[in-house]
């Protein structure tokens, strides 16, 4: 496992999951890690960890009494999840956070793949792409 690869003498962890997760997912991953023989401590949400890791290593750089606000945005393969943050040098508020299960890279792919489907379908006098798998592929390798 990773933690035996790094050589951490614990195998005690805090586990960050989306945070749109039900109740019943976050339950599937608490039962993988006991699976895994992980003691999961505690589940936190990814914003949390995002702006815990954010505010730990600018701490210096944070007024004591003016907050900084900061915007986080996190377009992954499949999801976007945005999140606002306020920062002092001694405390961190998530002030508000929206998410999208069904917006991401890959949608942009798919938009992609059909802008350039069109423009090779008019330029070689009407072939389709979409009935070749192995067209698809390729394209979308390049995408």
């Amino acid at each position: 496992t990773i933690v035996e690869k790094n050589n951490f003498d614990s195998k005690s962890a805090v586990v960050a999951v989306p945070t749109y997760y039900t109740q019943q997912e976050r339950k599937a991953v608490l039962n993988a890690a006991k699976i895994a023989e992980l003691n999961v401590v505690r589940l936190i949400n990814e914003s949390t960890a995002i702006a815990l890791d954010y505010g730990i290593f600018r701490k210096n750089d944070l007024d004591a009494n003016t907050p900084r606000n900061v915007l986080f945005i996190d377009f992954g393969h499949s999801k976007l999840s945005t999140f606002v943050c306020s920062f002092t040098s001694s405390e961190m508020n998530v002030l508000e956070q929206e998410h999208c299960r069904h917006i991401g890279c890959r949608d942009i792919d798919y938009h992609l793949f059909e802008f350039y489907r069109g423009v090779f379908e008019k330029s070689s006098g009407g072939c389709d792409l979409a009935e070749s798998k192995k067209a698809y592929v390729k394209l979308m390798e390049v995408i």
